[in-house]
């Protein structure tokens, strides 16, 4: 992933772990996804030139963040094309199944290379690799960390889009098994876990709760901490600006946002306002027209992507019909370009030209319908930035306890309305982490010191790869009928198994394909060269499979027997 929180989390964790004195490789895999979202650009009605310029832009933005990394010492790998992939596109149709295949061949070729590989568990890119250490294939000197971040039947239910293909159907199926099949699962929420356990997901053994890291935090968040202590405790901002923060999609709220609107407006442009609902204050302190928001315009600024970037004109339909809806005072902006150290810097800026000369604040909102455990969020405790976020997913545990309920309410419109109008009318606070962001990166750090001593005293001492007992002889028997395109691809597959004490059984049920029997007559005649008593044997009739799977057992001097069937 290049952006949002998986890639977040994953730029920090390698940054980290370099200036550690670690050797980190990044694999960029996501070049397939970028041609899928070049294909749904083009079905947008974009021309050519348009999506070769998109494309230019591509390259010059990768130029910028491979360089950073590059500085940093970390490697950056650019997941190069496989030819094997392109000969399988039945069983890997989808876009995310030849990435994740892509992804195992590369890494094949490298198995041994690395003590400790981290993946996200999106889409099922660890599927292959995992699989293949579970079947004792690869990867048996590596461990293999999966993060779950936020899987796709998770993400798609919240956002209200429902699985209506076999992809993503399939992409679920590989989430869960690359999840199953991991030495370790990390999660910076409890929230994930549960949902994973209460959703029929396999956890593995190891199972770690672990906040996200965030380098820039320990230095500025403790500056942060500093000004507000000197400010004193309890000191309140005034609101001058409400700022969605986040991907302007349905899942992160940007609908629940436009409604609470609604609500909160209708009565300024009606000439209402009322009180805030509870307030003890004394008359007409808590009435919203009294404020400036009452007196003069206010500003409402969308600062986030559309999903996937696409170039969508919704952002100028409902900016016309939401200002003539609520009134000529309000103004709209959309900050779309920004990433994610300005976007920041934004929020972070401070206002004292205003009526009352008093401090004044933007206030980033975050209205999501499920959350994992937000940067976003994150981000505005660490930096002391006002917000106001849903009660949803893991966002409470980011929070410190005592503080939750000045920051946090319920995802529907009259709760988000109602404390827009407690911010605007009383100040706003700023909260604080739950946990302490230097011992959290202590904590991530400390974890790979023990792993990487681990490893090289594992190696030292034995090869997980030949800890069995060679003496013992198996018999892989592989059975098919008209399957020819799979049979080679079995063959090979169980010939490339670090255990050599082995022979292969192919039994045929009387294929009638051409492509079969002539897949069968090459590799009997290969078995016949290489002398190493492995047998082909076809039956005559259709439909005694059974019999097939069991003749060769009379010419087996075998004490394991496993079997295969394409």
């Amino acid at each position: 992933m290049k952006n949002g929180g998986i890639g977040t989390a994953f730029t920090e964790l390698s940054l980290s772990l370099a200036a550690e004195g670690y050797n980190v490789t990044v694999l960029f895999a996501s070049k397939i996804f970028e041609e899928q979202e070049a294909e749904g650009e083009n079905e947008q009605g974009k021309t050519k030139n348009e999506t070769e310029k998109k494309k230019k832009e591509k390259e010059k933005a990768k130029g910028g963040w491979v360089g950073m990394y590059e500085k940093a010492g970390v490697e950056v790998v650019v997941l190069p094309p496989s030819k094997y992939v392109n000969t399988y596109q039945g069983s890997l149709s989808s876009h995310e199944a030849r990435c994740a295949y892509e992804t195992y061949l590369w890494m094949v070729e490298r198995d041994g290379e690395y003590d400790v590989v981290h993946f996200h568990e999106w889409l099922g890119l660890p599927y292959f690799v995992t699989l293949s250490k579970h079947q004792g294939l690869h990867f048996g000197e590596t461990l293999l960390v999966v993060q779950t971040h936020g899987p796709l039947m998770w993400s798609s239910i919240g956002g209200k889009v429902f699985p209506v293909d076999y992809n993503t159907i399939q992409s679920d199926f590989m989430e869960r098994k690359a999840v199953e099949y991991a030495d370790v699962l990390v999660s910076p929420s409890l929230f994930m876990l549960t949902w994973m356990q209460e959703n029929g997901w396999v956890l593995p053994q190891r199972v770690y709760r672990q906040f996200n890291l965030r380098r820039e935090y320990l230095r500025v968040g403790a500056e942060v901490s500093q000004r507000e202590a000197e400010g004193g405790e309890g000191r309140r901002y005034h609101v001058n600006e409400l700022v969605f923060f986040g991907r302007l999609e349905t899942r992160k709220g940007v609908y629940l946002f436009l409604d609470a609107l609604d609500i909160l407006l209708k009565g300024l442009k009606d000439g209402g306002g009322g009180s805030v609902e509870g307030d003890s204050a004394s008359e007409g302190e808590g009435d919203l027209r009294k404020t400036e928001w009452g007196q003069n315009s206010y500003l409402i600024t969308f600062l986030g992507k559309f999903r996937q970037g696409r170039n969508n004109p919704w952002s100028d339909i409902m900016k016309i019909k939401r200002e003539k809806r609520w009134g000529g005072n309000v103004r709209i902006q959309f900050l779309r370009d920004m990433d994610y150290r300005e976007a920041v810097a934004y929020l972070q800026q401070d206002n004292t030209h205003n009526t009352h000369n008093t401090l004044t604040r933007r206030i980033a909102l975050m209205p999501s319908l499920t959350e994992n455990s937000p940067y976003t969020v994150l981000e505005c405790l660490a930096m002391g930035i006002p917000f106001g976020a849903t009660n949803v997913g893991g966002t409470a545990e980011l929070v410190r306890e005592t503080e939750r309920d000045s920051v946090l309410f319920n995802p529907d419109p009259q709760s988000f309305a109602e404390f827009l109008r407690r911010a605007i009318v009383r100040g706003v606070q700023i909260a604080r982490p739950s946990f302490d962001l230097t011992q959290n990166h202590r904590e991530w750090m400390n974890w790979h010191a023990c792993l990487s001593v681990r490893s090289h005293n594992t190696r030292n001492t034995h090869n997980t790869h030949n800890t069995y007992n060679n003496d013992l002889m198996v018999s892989v028997i592989i059975t098919s009928h008209n399957r020819g395109k799979l049979l080679r691809e079995a063959v090979e597959s169980v010939g490339a198994q670090t255990y050599r004490n082995f022979e292969i059984i192919v039994t045929d049920d009387a294929s009638d394909d051409k492509v079969t029997q002539r897949e069968l007559a090459s590799i009997s005649e290969e078995f016949k060269k290489e002398g190493k008593g492995w047998h082909v044997y076809i039956s005559p009739t259709k439909g005694t499979l059974s019999l097939a799977t069991h003749t060769p057992h009379t010419h087996t001097h075998t004490q394991q027997i496993g079997r295969a069937h394409v």
